[in-house]
């Protein structure tokens, strides 16, 4: 069903309240759960259950200043582009006067999503169909995609999503968060728990996008190659964690086809403030992964490997001769502790002209395995190391 207010006419605020109701549709495309249009017009549910079946039937869709909050409850959808929320400002046609009063707004407290259909986001804040701003704020909820490029929440056009608490699966090829252009912004507090198990990582971050997570986990527990945990890429682009243990557990194939925990590129930030950087990939798996002008800096976090091939901090630039264009990247480390086991892997390694590995306080760098090396700089690669210990 849908709530409906036209601010401009004068209507007066519409509020539907829903306690223990069954909401099903099982129409054609863009069959909705539960709309709430324009400022003014709100839902709000208790253990309210919603079920939708067809391409673009999203559970729940708020825009131009509407509002739901649920508390408990289940949304469901199995259909292609079926988002479980989705939120945005909309655009103005002459017979539908929308986005004059700002983003849709939902809040969510226990709720359970689950979405079965190809790019079927659990929560979608702003979307290619209607490039506008949308606000998801989501406490303790459970959280589980499986289809095709179905992201566990995606925030994009100047959206905010934020989390507190809850567990994010994606089951399928998308990602638990993805974060795209300016502006746009994903927080996740108080242990959340993020995993991919298909996708290609498990947080994306690009175009200017921001995330910031403290406590809880972010996982690839993929099986295949090229698979990275955080990814950052393209000028603005940041990521921030505080307290987070990052882990990834597929193995690479070469030089070319790494598997790594933490990766920055193409001019993007990541900041690290304790936890940890565990890489359980076999072979060719990275810890931190620098490159094209990014940088990483990491504050008393413990950063492994256990693969063979498999360096734990790694600054790459693609400056291999004097003649190539130039590049740079950054890793920075302060304190902490770096750990190698497999063999052939390097604790630090800085590689070709431009790149960077530094550290201050007390860093303590073990590498065990065979030909592997504490600190390695390579063709123009350079060092600043005060305060490191380094074993090996």
């Amino acid at each position: 069903f849908r709530t409906y207010t036209n601010p401009t006419a004068g209507d007066t605020p519409t509020v539907v309240n829903l306690d223990h109701v069954a909401i099903n549709t099982g129409g054609p495309e863009y069959s909705v759960g539960i709309r709430a249009d324009h400022k003014g017009a709100s839902v709000i549910g208790v253990n309210t259950d919603i079920t939708t079946t067809a391409k673009k039937s999203f559970g729940v869709e708020v825009d131009d200043g509407g509002a739901v909050q649920l508390t408990n409850g289940t949304i469901t959808t199995s259909g292609d582009q079926a988002a479980g929320v989705r939120a945005y400002t909309g655009t103005s046609t002459e017979t539908d006067p929308r986005g004059q009063f700002g983003p849709g707004i939902v809040t969510l407290t226990g709720t359970t999503i689950k979405t079965s259909g190809a790019k079927a986001a659990g929560l979608l804040a702003g979307d290619a169909d209607e490039p506008t701003a949308g606000i998801i704020n989501a406490t303790n909820v459970t959280i589980t995609t499986s289809g095709s490029g179905a992201h566990a929440a995606a925030a994009t056009n100047g959206s905010s999503i934020t989390l507190s608490g809850g567990t994010l699966t994606a089951e399928g090829s998308g990602y638990g968060l993805y974060v795209a252009g300016a502006g746009s912004s994903i927080t996740a507090t108080n242990g959340t728990v993020i995993q991919t198990d298909g996708g290609k990582y498990a947080v994306q971050a690009v175009d200017g996008g921001q995330v910031s997570l403290s406590g809880g986990s972010v996982t690839n527990a993929g099986t295949t190659s090229d698979r990275t945990t955080v990814y950052a890429t393209g000028v603005g682009t940041s990521v921030t964690t505080q307290d987070v243990a990052l882990k990834n557990t597929a193995a690479g194939l070469g030089t070319g086809d790494l598997s790594n925990v933490v990766s920055a590129a193409s001019q993007a930030s990541v900041t690290l403030n304790g936890g940890s950087v565990s890489s359980e990939s076999s072979t060719f798996g990275r810890g931190i992964l620098a490159s094209s002008g990014a940088s990483v800096t990491a504050n008393g976090v413990d950063i492994s490997t256990v693969g063979t091939l498999s360096n734990a901090v790694h600054a790459y630039s693609k400056q291999q001769l004097l003649t190539d264009t130039a590049d740079t990247a950054f890793i920075t480390l302060d304190s902490g502790t770096v750990g190698t086991s497999g063999d052939n892997s390097y604790g630090l390694f800085a590689q070709n002209k431009g790149s960077s590995v530094s550290t201050t306080g007390s860093t303590v760098v073990t590498t065990t395995g065979a030909n592997s090396f504490g600190a390695v700089a390579y063709n123009g690669g350079v060092w600043n190391l005060a305060g490191v210990a380094l074993t090996t």
